[in-house]
């Protein structure tokens, strides 16, 4: 299905014509039957909503011939595992739930130090251990002769992965019996010495998954509100973007009790729905980094008469997931791409009217799950963020 190629070369300017194809589309919708047709069909529909506002009309088809839950996902095809370095990601893995609870399905794994004092973690998490190959320079007050931390972690990792590869428990654990594909989400803090290991270990994770064959690799590189970096973790962070040893990085910003959450439910998510993470085709994005945001929608009202107070809410909400790593200046926000989901049941499909605010956005029909809207940007650059001072 090829509709909104086809629109866009038949359009005339006359409203009669646009008229006309609005009626096509509507009924061409009972033939949609993949979820690739329903997002060819819903350019199409975005095409004739601003053709209509060119002639002063609000042209906005009716979604009443759309298939319900087709685009209901099957058992997800692939596995996900989380890898934590230092506090950040410590703390992203504490909040999952315990396995068991829900969320088993997905393998966590926490980079520690031999010398590190244990912590309370739950007993699902699987520590992926450092052996010190020099002493703690921070036991020992950086003197002469001691190795920087940084050096001392990026020795401990080659100590424990060899020439090549990954550590051995990582090597064995990450892929899931039955599982043609393996999602792996890498969390670390901007501002952490572990990030030093960044460039090594997503470099040797996509090379262990054929370089996207057998699996993909997601970075999520976390901070605080307006954060300054500087000397070795501007560094890293450069050669990341120049490398772009990933499949796909995040840059997520908030305060230390909120990043954690931000994380584990994006990445929870992205499990039962795994279009969020699906490559985009077309040209090569502008930067190398994305960023999302997450926000409850609105249930519909169920009374047409009460359309306004739900554009109001479905606004409230749209807002509310405005993504949190963005642009210093604003003229950038027309040089990046933003996608929007729309998570919902399939009893409580988005109503006719919330296209009128956002009418490239995307419905996925998943079990039960709450009402969530997801807005990804990609495409952003180091140079356009508050990141360096």
């Amino acid at each position: 299905m090829h509709w909104a190629q086809e629109l866009a070369s038949s359009l005339q300017p006359d409203l009669d014509s646009v008229n006309r194809l609005a009626s096509r589309f509507e009924a061409s919708l009972s033939e949609a039957e993949r979820s690739e047709d329903l997002h060819d069909l819903l350019r199409a529909g975005s095409i004739l909503l601003r053709a209509g506002a060119l002639k002063g009309e609000l042209i906005l088809p009716g979604l009443d011939h759309a298939p319900s839950g087709f685009q209901e996902p099957n058992a997800p095809s692939s596995s996900t595992a989380v890898l934590g370095l230092g506090v950040a990601g410590r703390e992203t893995l504490s909040a999952f739930l315990p396995a068991g609870d829900g969320q088993g399905r997905i393998a966590r794994f926490l980079f520690d130090l031999e010398a590190s004092g244990a912590y309370e973690l739950d007993a699902s998490i699987i520590g992926v251990v450092l052996q010190l190959p020099f002493p703690d320079p921070r036991d020992s007050g950086g003197g002469s002769g001691v190795p920087r931390y940084p050096e001392m972690l990026r020795a401990a990792y080659r100590g424990a992965a060899g020439p090549k590869g990954l550590p051995r428990i990582l090597s064995e654990s990450l892929f899931e019996p039955g599982s043609r594909r393996t999602m792996v989400h890498v969390v670390a803090d901007i501002e952490d010495p572990w990030v030093v290991l960044l460039p090594e270990l997503l470099s040797d994770l996509r090379a262990f998954f054929g370089f996207g064959a057998r699996g993909r690799v997601l970075l999520h590189l976390v901070a605080r509100p307006f954060p300054r970096v500087k000397g070795s973790f501007r560094d890293v962070l450069l050669e990341l973007e120049r490398t772009r040893p990933f499949d796909e990085a995040f840059l997520v910003s908030g305060n230390d009790g909120l990043l954690a959450l931000k994380v584990e439910r994006f990445v929870s998510l992205s499990a039962i729905v795994p279009d969020l993470l699906l490559p985009k085709s077309g040209p090569k994005e502008r930067g190398a980094f994305s960023s999302f945001g997450m926000a409850s929608a609105p249930s519909a009202c169920g009374e047409k008469d009460r359309s306004s107070r739900y554009l109001r809410r479905f606004e409230e909400a749209f807002q509310a997931a405005l993504p949190s790593a963005l642009p210093a200046d604003a003229v950038f926000s027309e040089l990046f791409t933003e996608s929007v989901h729309y998570i919902h049941p399939p009893q409580a499909a988005p109503p006719d009217c919330a296209w009128r605010l956002c009418p490239e956005m995307i419905p996925v029909s998943v079990s039960s799950v709450e009402p969530t809207l997801c807005r990804i940007q990609r495409g952003l650059r180091l140079a356009d963020l508050r990141l360096f001072s």
